[in-house]
């Protein structure tokens, strides 16, 4: 059996990068927010429970619930695998999750390029500007609230 090919250069930051947990605590708020949403929403869907109003409660607005629901439905539609949510008591993000929270971070201060290459690689760049758009309207609503 042949022996494993070693990283190269250009993916050693962002193998190193994924080896290293995220702690959900470290994140700044929108991006708090927007994780332990869609953990949550993950969590009551598996349970036949529609989220819509108990994410409202959480958010203290159903105007931010609806935009959250907005970018949901878009990171179904857009992510190219299943999205993994962690489960909500844990404090450790999973790739996906901590794909969110940087995409928020950096639609929170309207970095679009930025965002851009969270995602390159990973999503399609047609697909990037929806995702973008579906995170800087929950990011405002969450301001809103």
């Amino acid at each position: 059996m042949p022996d494993r090919p070693e990283a190269t250069p250009r993916f050693d930051k962002a193998l190193r990068a994924l080896a290293r947990p995220v702690n959900i605590q470290s994140q700044p708020l929108p991006a708090l927010h927007a994780v332990m949403s869609m953990r949550h929403s993950s969590e009551m869907e598996q349970e036949g429970r529609d989220p819509l109003a108990d994410i409202a409660l959480r958010l203290h607005s159903l105007g931010a619930a609806l935009e959250f629901a907005a970018l949901r439905r878009c990171i179904n539609r857009m992510w190219p695998v299943p999205f993994d949510a962690h489960h909500t008591s844990s404090d450790r993000l999973s790739a996906d999750e901590a794909a969110l929270s940087a995409m928020m971070r950096t639609a929170e201060k309207g970095d679009r390029a930025a965002f851009g290459h969270i995602l390159n690689g990973f999503v399609r760049p047609e697909r990037h500007e929806a995702l973008f758009a579906a995170c800087v309207a929950f990011a405002i609503a969450l301001a809103a609230a």
